[in-house]
């Protein structure tokens, strides 16, 4: 029994000297996210407790300052029509006729109608969900984005297959070398957070023999460290640099799914980071 122990415990010293004369490639990657805009459509069993809640408190409740002002403004249009009928002197109504209740209510269905604009909500926001190069896709859904993307030493035509944007780490702290990867994604200065300065998962996958051919490097393998980053709100749509990606795709966590293989060591972090 003593002999047994002994020989795990020299397999084991073994497989750990191995493993640590190993050369890895430390990579920096970025899940990059787009929030939902809007809340998702209820379902029937959330319409109907709304309705009921409604009904209850329609029956219970007292009326809210706005709709107090409604009723005022309503008396005291009706006091202004009768006063002009007869020709009187408005001037018994000085204080009480100004921005009424109507008119604020109005400039708030134009905030309202901007807003919709801005962002591409309102009965044709649906249009874009089959475009996977627009942020105005499933407003009410979490979208990442996902890559194909170009490498160093490789040839124009080789790219990775879908994969979260990762860079390569340069002597360097891991949340610089995630941030020049947002850097070399965009084209255009992009407004996002980066959530804190350690990574929220850790990927190690080795090389097959043919890409460390291409990529003409002695590593075994590569150590992916993810950050996780939110953009911020905003009108258009970046601009993807097609120099460092080949394609790229605002996708949901059942796209991502479907695009990247259930094996794929990228699955957990996406099911982490996408969760709603």
């Amino acid at each position: 029994m003593f002999k047994l122990s002994c020989r795990f415990k020299q397999v084991a010293s073994s497989a750990l000297a191995n493993d640590a004369s190993k050369k890895f490639d430390i990579f920096a990657s970025v899940a990059i996210c787009r929030s939902p805009i809007i809340a998702p459509e209820m379902n029937e069993i959330q319409k109907k407790f709304v309705h009921f809640h409604n009904e209850i408190e329609d029956e219970n409740s007292f009326k809210s300052d706005f709709e107090l002002r409604v009723e005022k403004d309503i008396k005291t249009l009706e006091k202004k029509r009768q006063l002009e009928a007869e020709g009187k002197d408005l001037s018994q109504l000085e204080g009480e006729i100004g921005t009424n209740a109507m008119m604020q209510e109005d400039d708030w269905i134009k905030k309202k109608e901007t807003v919709f604009e801005q962002y591409g909500i309102g009965k044709h926001a649906s249009e874009h969900n089959d475009n996977f190069q627009t942020l105005s896709r499933y407003l009410d859904r979490k979208l990442m984005l996902v890559v194909k993307q170009k490498f160093e030493n490789s040839s124009d035509d080789y790219s990775s297959p879908w994969i979260l944007p990762q860079l390569k780490n340069s002597n360097e702290s891991l949340r610089q070398t995630a941030e020049r990867c947002i850097g070399d994604v965009f084209v255009n200065d992009m407004k996002l957070r980066i959530y804190g300065n350690s990574p929220i998962w850790h990927i190690s996958y080795s090389y097959p023999k043919k890409m460390r051919e291409l990529l003409k490097t002695d590593a075994v393998g590569g150590k992916i460290f993810v950050f996780q980053c939110v953009l911020e709100p905003f009108s258009r749509d970046p601009k993807i640099n097609s120099k460092w990606i080949k394609e790229f795709k605002w996708s949901t966590a059942k796209e991502i799914g479907e695009l990247i293989e259930s094996n794929n060591p990228y699955q957990k972090t996406i099911k982490h980071v996408m969760f709603e």
